[in-house]
């Protein structure tokens, strides 16, 4: 059965969008965080390194960037994930450390990519000020 988040196939779909507030996007992120829904380890890390929109993010959270079933990955094993809006929606989970952060936006342009880095570089930072 198709829902607004996933196909026939039960495949995640990332075509149109759903209304949600900061603090339910940031619930998504937890549940990826608490292990409740298997998006982070589902698959190979082959599957990962070798996603169709890979190369595009590269440099965006590390050297290594992945996708998978519309998250992005700083590194095949998945410990931190990104979700994007094209119009720079962002949400942030660190598995590994039980961090989720998740933000609104509304650029004048989808898809910004200098901007996305910095959003990344942010979240990096608010990483190492918590875990310090």
């Amino acid at each position: 059965k198709n829902d607004f988040a996933r196909n026939n196939n039960r495949s995640a779909r990332a075509a149109g969008g759903a209304c949600a507030t900061v603090r339910d996007i940031a619930r998504v992120g937890q549940l990826v965080a608490d292990g409740g829904r298997d998006i982070v380890h589902n698959g190979s890390p082959e599957a990962w390194a070798n996603g169709s929109f890979a190369a595009f993010f590269e440099g965006v959270l590390g050297s290594a960037p992945a996708y998978r079933d519309c998250w992005i990955s700083a590194d095949v094993k998945g410990e931190v994930v990104m979700g994007l809006g094209i119009f720079g929606q962002q949400l942030m989970v660190d598995v590994e450390n039980d961090i989720v952060m998740a933000k609104t936006s509304s650029m004048e342009a989808p898809i910004q990519v200098p901007k996305t880095r910095l959003q990344s570089a942010a979240f990096q930072e608010v990483k190492r000020v918590l875990l310090g």
